[in-house]
């Protein structure tokens, strides 16, 4: 098998695994307070894992030659692409960076406080 490495989707690829790693090490990082005897860890919460399981499965499940586009387009349009990428993984990045600051050990969904300002509230659709 011959791997053709084009310049752009080769760049979009190391970003995005880049992030990937800077997603775990604000995990490893993180400082863990101690969790109170009494509560344990909601069942319900693991749908959410599975899911995520689920969906790294599909992505990964669905062969195309590696490090070229998925569809053809124009050099302006890979470079689009690329800073679209990196513009959305790296800001979900930063958006569970975040996260962990202000939740701390509530950042799971279930068994919260409310934290969410009013602007959220009205794009996520609920409130506390």
């Amino acid at each position: 098998m011959h791997i053709h490495f084009d310049f752009w989707p080769t760049l979009s690829f190391l970003l995005v695994m880049f992030s990937w790693f800077l997603f775990a090490i604000v995990f490893v990082l993180q400082k863990r307070p101690p969790s109170p005897p009494d509560k344990e860890r909601d069942p319900g919460s693991l749908m959410g894992v599975m899911l995520q399981g689920v969906s790294y499965a599909v992505v990964w499940a669905w062969h195309r030659h590696p490090f070229e586009p998925i569809v053809s387009m124009n050099n302006a349009a890979k470079i689009l692409f690329v800073i679209v990428t990196a513009i959305i993984s790296f800001g979900s990045v930063l958006v569970v960076m975040a996260a962990v600051r202000v939740l701390g050990k509530e950042w799971s969904v279930t068994g919260w406080e409310c934290y969410w300002p009013p602007v959220w509230r009205l794009v996520i659709g609920w409130a506390c």
